[in-house]
């Protein structure tokens, strides 16, 4: 532990707190409230001095300050009572408000300061870049692809993939609209866009990937056991940059992607080049990557109605026997394709997309009318399948989509049919119309991050990297559940399709289904099995398991009034970040765990204190996490005393003692068991974490 960062940390934490106090304690004089003590630090005083009436002190914990005005106090009693002019019991409503909300407004300008400060020097960021558009979400009907840049959103030029999120997660959903400007290649167009409620408002779209192995020391070129991890001489290496796909030039992750997709039943060269020497040179190695295959426990679930048709797609222009229009509609269900009605609905896109540029003729059982069966006859574009399901996301609740066609459709979790020899046929456990309620998926243990835990930096424990990772046994596995029902928020999510693409990672050694079945008496049958997906041979499957870092870029500004006013920007949409952070963890929508506490927080900046403009960035972000939780409508904080002065303001009267008294022991109470859950969480993480 270098003490130097430690020492350097502890001064811009204390520094955060010492500013919200200055900004009461500039206030208070301003008002002419006496100031009893202003103190950097906590605790026994070790140094002061008195200037009028004020003592100023330096105590001995040196974690920020305080401010003790005469006639206030922020312990859980009455406000001191005083018949000097100067208390600040004694000031008008407007002049106490003024002061008590002053160190809520220094913090704020911190972080724009600290924000802006960033920026002048540039700070890395995710580019609106499109990486996928999750079916049947507003993006998605609205016609954005992967690859689209978003160059503008609501008038905001150049925005970032966070200003982005933060722009939607501030509308109405279902009501208001995100405006958006778009460039696709040489072309610009506009959309207008109104986002949905799921655990907050969204539209759907996840950031792009980058050419670029994942540069990280921990981590892996290519995912263990994939085709892409088994190419030698060469191999892969971290910091390798893809720049062609059997010779043809590829200048983005979508052209890449598309390459690979075109020649998905072949072995392919990719062409990479390494990560500069120390003279900046940049050589370039040709490794060759076996071709790969679908993986699947045997389980052909039922097909689902169509979720959702994009505008002037080739579903859209889907033409009858007599060649009149008859576009395939929401509510539609696909029963057959070019006569085989018995297909696996996971299938169905990779089905359609194998005949790209021909006549494809699908039997469409109309919504409403079950024994009303039509067919029609669509010519399918050659897009990538799976390019809907973000790829670096293991798990993901989505509807299962035709990119090729333009059409989202749901897939159930009842058991239609049982691969006969599959792993799940070999079980002998699993029987058509069986409901899947959840999975559990046993992975390889993750390599853990060098500075994932203080106990092991601190204590002088060995952290894993790839390699040591790459050593363990494969019966060692790390678990994780997911529910394949819908939720009540996102009833048209079946969680099957992303159970299936989680599938698809070869760090997946098994998974362990909960199945129910009917019983007797109205009673169901509750059922659990383990099993081993296996590769499908004739199901090519085009991702070979490369490890991309996302898009990347750096926000610098030109000049000090564009640093200023993109701090203020980052500010504003960092606070509704915090307040929706809040609003989830009353909802439930979001994990208590997510949490961090002092040490949390310390420990955090010491991790990234090598950057001097990361640390200052975070320490502006402690800032305006700081005045939002500070000015809360909780007694004892800022914001608990804004309400009884509002309450005084309107009703010309203060609350009763009483009042006053029960409210500042409720809100103390609260605020200790806070800090103790906190506290608990930081130990948790940072010293037992495996």
């Amino acid at each position: 532990m270098d003490p130097v960062r430690l020492i350097e940390i502890i001064f811009f934490l204390g520094l955060v707190i010492f500013v919200h106090e200055l900004g009461h304690f500039m206030a208070a004089r301003w008002c002419g409230v006496l100031v009893e003590r202003f103190s950097i630090g906590f605790g026994p005083v070790l140094l002061s001095l008195k200037r009028g009436d004020t003592e100023y002190a330096i105590s001995a914990v040196p974690l920020g300050g305080y401010v003790k005005m005469l006639g206030q106090s922020d312990t859980p009693t009455v406000d001191e009572k005083s018949d000097d002019p100067r208390s600040y019991q004694n000031k008008s409503v407007f002049q106490r408000m003024l002061i008590i909300s002053a160190g809520v407004v220094m913090n704020i300008i911190f972080g724009i300061i600290c924000f802006a400060f960033a920026y002048s020097v540039g700070v890395p960021f995710l580019p609106a870049i499109v990486g996928a558009t999750v079916p049947a979400k507003p993006a998605w009907q609205a016609g954005l692809d992967p690859g689209d840049r978003i160059i503008e959103v609501n008038g905001h030029k150049n925005p970032s993939y966070e200003t982005l999120q933060s722009r939607v997660q501030a509308t109405l959903p279902g009501v208001q609209a995100v405006d958006l400007k778009v460039q696709r290649g040489k072309e610009t167009f506009d959309l207008n866009i109104v986002p949905v409620k799921t655990t907050h408002p969204q539209i759907g779209v996840s950031p792009s990937e980058s050419l670029n192995i994942i540069d990280l020391k921990w981590a892996f070129p290519a995912a263990r056991d994939s085709v892409a991890a088994a190419a030698k001489d060469p191999a892969f290496q971290i910091g390798d940059t893809v720049v062609s796909v059997d010779g043809k030039p590829v200048a983005t992750y979508q052209e890449y992607d598309k390459l690979l997709f075109e020649h998905r039943r072949d072995p392919v060269t990719i062409q990479v080049k390494r990560e500069a020497d120390k003279d900046g040179n940049r050589s370039t190695a040709d490794v060759k990557v076996a071709p790969t295959f679908i993986r699947t426990v045997g389980l052909r679930m039922t097909m689902g109605s169509v979720l959702g048709i994009r505008k002037d797609s080739p579903a859209d222009k889907a033409v009858d026997s007599d060649g009149k229009p008859r576009p395939i509609e929401k509510g539609d269900v696909i029963v057959g394709i070019d006569g085989q009605t018995d297909f696996d609905p996971m299938r169905l896109p990779d089905l359609v997309t194998d005949k790209a540029g021909q006549k494809v003729e699908l039997t469409v059982r109309k919504k409403g009318r079950t024994a009303d069966e039509v067919k029609v006859t669509v010519v399918p574009d050659l897009i990538p399948t799976w390019q809907d399901f973000p790829h670096g996301a293991l798990l993901v609740a989505t509807p299962m989509s035709i990119p090729s066609l333009g059409l989202a459709y749901e897939v159930g979790t009842v058991i239609h049919s049982v691969e006969p020899g599959s792993p799940a046929d070999k079980s002998g456990a699993i029987k058509p119309q069986d409901v899947v309620t959840s999975v559990e998926f046993f992975a390889l243990p993750a390599p853990t991050p060098p500075d994932e835990s203080l106990w092991k930096k601190w204590f002088g424990g060995k952290s894993a990297d790839a390699k040591d990772a790459e050593a363990k046994p494969t019966k060692e596995f790390d678990s994780v559940n997911f529910n394949t029902e819908p939720k009540e928020s996102e009833s048209n999510d079946s969680g099957w399709p992303g159970a299936f693409w989680a599938l698809q990672s070869t760090e997946i050694r098994k998974i362990k289904l909960s199945i129910t079945r009917p019983a007797e008496g109205n009673k169901q049958e509750k059922v659990v099995v383990e099993l081993v997906p296996v590769e499908v041979p004739d199901w090519p499957f085009h991702i070979r398991g490369v490890n991309f870092d996302s898009e990347r870029g750096v926000q610098k500004a030109s000049n000090i009034g564009e640093a200023l006013q993109m701090g203020w920007d980052y500010t504003v949409s960092t606070m509704q970040r915090v307040y929706e952070t809040l609003h989830g963890l009353v909802r439930r929508s979001v994990s208590p765990e997510l949490l961090s506490g002092p040490l949390g927080l310390g420990y955090t900046a010491y991790v990234v204190s090598t950057d001097f403009t990361t640390l200052v960035r975070l320490i502006g972000m402690i800032n305006i996490n700081l005045a939002v939780v500070n000015f809360l409508p909780i007694p004892i904080l800022d914001g608990g005393h804004m309400v009884f002065l509002l309450y005084e303001l309107i009703t010309r009267r203060k609350p009763s003692e009483r009042i006053l008294l029960a409210a500042n022991v409720l809100g103390f109470s609260l605020i200790i068991g806070l800090m103790v859950f906190v506290l608990y969480l930081d130990i948790k993480h940072l010293f037992f974490a495996q």
